[in-house]
């Protein structure tokens, strides 16, 4: 790191090959100025220029993209945990932004269900108890929207991000029957590119690679690999995790086209690649939405050995 943020400050802040760079107490405040001013690109976009300028990379050049897998900074929790999260999150924010209102509506039973984070170990393991406890739990969510949506004075609540969240989770998760929430069956859900895995990052999903299941995101990196030029990053793409290959290929193609990084020609072999000009060197990644999700299981293992 220290040799990288050297190299970038002789590069952008004209600084002496010797000058140590940025000190490690201001990096991380550094970092946030960039995405604050949305010039986290900024640094990324120069040194390409100077590649292009010096011909490290040539327009026409052979570049392939490959994706690994980024972790959310929330838990990897299963759809009771979720719900009962939500609800939870829901009503700390309405605490702070409407605490008098909060305090005579929520009933004395919600303090306790709600006063601590839920945990797994502490659900009921029978299964007819989790179903009667997340059901409850629903119902209580649908009574707090309920008074938010039918109580004019209330109106700007519905607004506010913790709400539209439980919201959201809630048609999701649960179906209403006669007036009563039900908690859906796994193949009555959204598929896992657009289910909800945590409050506290909506833009999170499950993903999949092989056997490697995570909750977060994917990261497409995209370097030159002509064989007389060194291997260069030249696009970073970050998706979904639930999303394909396929689909954030014409994404990549038009950042790459944007850059002046002009496409190969290639023979009929795929729709995609006909009309945007990409040889394909592997079979793209098919759609999975369909696939089902990991036991929490399988994501806690994957997890507890660093993944």
């Amino acid at each position: 790191m220290p040799y990288a943020l050297v190299w970038i400050g002789s590069m952008r802040l004209r600084l002496a090959l010797e000058d140590r760079g940025f000190d490690f107490s201001v990096l991380c405040e550094f970092r946030s100025r960039l995405i604050e001013g949305n010039a986290e690109h900024l640094l990324f976009e120069t040194m390409l220029t100077c590649f292009k300028q010096r011909g490290l990379i040539k327009a026409g050049g052979r570049q392939r993209t490959d994706a690994t897998h980024v972790l959310a900074a929330v838990r990897a929790i299963n759809r009771v945990v979720c719900v009962g999260e939500t609800m939870r999150a829901a009503l700390n924010t309405l605490a702070e932004v409407a605490p008098e209102w909060l305090s005579s509506f929520a009933p004395d039973e919600w303090y306790e269900r709600y006063a601590h984070r839920v945990e797994e170990y502490r659900l009921p393991k029978e299964q007819a108890k989790r179903t009667a406890l997340v059901e409850t739990i629903g119902a209580d969510g649908y009574a707090l929207l309920d008074a938010i949506d039918t109580t004019p004075d209330l109106n700007w609540l519905q607004h506010v991000p913790a709400v539209e969240i439980l919201r959201r989770v809630w048609v999701q998760q649960f179906e209403l029957i006669e007036g009563k929430p039900h908690f859906r069956a796994n193949d009555n859900i959204p598929p896992p590119p657009k289910m909800i895995c945590s409050p506290y990052d909506i833009e999170a999903t499950y993903g999949r690679k092989l056997t490697m299941w995570w909750v977060g995101y994917k990261v497409h990196l995209t370097e030159s690999c002509d064989e007389d030029s060194p291997r260069l990053i030249t696009h970073v793409e970050t998706s979904r995790a639930g999303n394909g290959e396929v689909d954030v290929t014409p994404v990549i193609h038009q950042a790459r086209t944007g850059k002046g990084f002009a496409a190969h020609r290639a023979p009929d072999r795929h729709q995609l690649c006909r009309s945007q000009a990409i040889r394909p060197k592997s079979p793209a990644v098919r759609d999975r939405s369909d696939r089902t999700y990991p036991s929490r299981s399988q994501v806690a293992s994957q997890r507890s050995t660093g993944l």
